[in-house]
């Protein structure tokens, strides 16, 4: 039975590709908080302005990187590509920690919605077909714009105190 193995090895990459996005996005809630909580604020606030930030932004820096690598040198541009997808892991955050917020409210704790709405966020990149083609990029170009709109590189507030 060769396609048992294939299927397993097929599951077992999927679910992999899951946990390692649900863990980015714990650990950005977690390290970075003022970022999270000022992208996952700008989500709330202008989720459609976030999108299409983040697809002007992310899409062309997106094609760049594709064509980059069809000319050669692909370990430079992959090691320059990884900063962009790093930073709308961060946003990507934020926008999973609002869907954690509208879960189980304004109570819980940071890691738990990160938690809660990463899992739901990461199932629905990980669905096959649409996930893949249309809300995996989206999601991740609205959390690089929801960053680009959050400007944590000019904030000067306090990072908020935790319980």
């Amino acid at each position: 039975m060769p396609y048992t193995g294939m299927v397993l090895t097929i599951l077992s990459v999927v679910l992999g590709f899951f946990l390692v996005l649900l863990a980015y996005w714990i650990a950005a809630a977690g390290l970075f908080v003022k970022t999270t909580d000022a992208c996952r604020q700008q989500i709330a606030e202008r989720p459609v302005r976030c999108a299409l930030v983040g697809i002007a932004t992310f899409g062309v820096m997106l094609v760049v990187v594709l064509a980059a690598l069809g000319k050669g040198g692909a370990g430079f541009v992959l090691l320059v590509a990884a900063v962009p997808l790093l930073i709308s892991f961060v946003g990507t955050a934020g926008l999973a920690m609002h869907i954690g917020r509208r879960l189980c409210g304004e109570d819980a704790e940071r890691w738990n919605q990160a938690m809660r709405g990463g899992v739901v966020l990461g199932l629905c990149f990980i669905t096959p077909g649409l996930g893949w083609i249309i809300v995996a990029p989206i999601g991740l170009a609205s959390g690089f714009g929801a960053f680009l709109l959050a400007k944590p590189w000019k904030s000067s507030a306090a990072a908020p105190a935790l319980p």
